[in-house]
């Protein structure tokens, strides 16, 4: 006798519905409110901060008639866009799940991405004129779509951060010669960061130590 099938189980959230996890501080009296909020909805903190962010989205202004919540659904499609644009072979034909998929592993980059102008950071505002230099360049587009597949393109917003700082032209970063020297010199800064956090962790072991 054959067993009965399961019944299958609750579907799988697409990539733009997963809950992602970080930490927030607020006043206790907030923290109260937030309490309240979730019982009456009978829900968890975290769903309570979900509703409630999306209710405050909805009504704060980023310009005239234009919320948060219209801004990011905007920059949401920009930034879909974006990962169509750099795919090397096949552009237009990308899914819209393969693109959720492409940009829930390089995170930071989104904010950047879904911004708008007016919001954007001296960095955000660099790379955007990075990018768009590369629309009829293959190498690139090869260079950023790998970085996008590996989840590093991120990389990106650090290599505007030190074109920024020692004068390249957004245009001519991908040139031959151009990118090999930007990304040493992003490694190097990386190296000063993890140089420079090695040395503070050393100091509060030693401070331990004394202690």
């Amino acid at each position: 006798m054959s067993k009965p099938k399961r019944s299958p189980g609750r579907p799988a959230k697409s990539a733009q519905d997963k809950m992602e996890q970080f930490s927030i501080r607020m006043p206790p009296l907030r923290r109260i409110e937030l309490m309240i909020l979730a019982r009456l909805r009978k829900e968890s903190l975290s769903q309570a901060v979900d509703f409630a962010v999306g209710q405050v989205a909805q009504q704060v202004k980023v310009e005239e008639g234009f919320s948060v919540a219209d801004a990011v659904g905007r920059g949401l499609q920009s930034a879909l866009g974006f990962y169509v644009s750099i795919h090397p072979e096949r552009g237009a034909n990308l899914s819209v799940e393969e693109g959720w998929s492409i940009m829930n592993r390089n995170p930071a980059i989104n904010e950047a991405l879904a911004s708008p102008p007016s919001l954007r950071t001296a960095e955000e505002r660099y790379m955007w004129e990075m990018v768009r230099a590369t629309k009829d360049d293959l190498v690139a587009k090869k260079i950023l779509w790998s970085l996008a597949e590996g989840g590093a393109l991120d990389t990106i917003l650090d290599m505007a951060k030190v074109g920024l700082a020692t004068g390249v032209a957004p245009e001519d970063v991908f040139r031959k010669g151009t990118f090999g020297s930007m990304v040493v010199k992003t490694l190097e800064k990386w190296k000063g960061d993890m140089d420079g956090l090695a040395e503070q962790l050393d100091e509060i072991n030693a401070r331990k130590s004394k202690g």
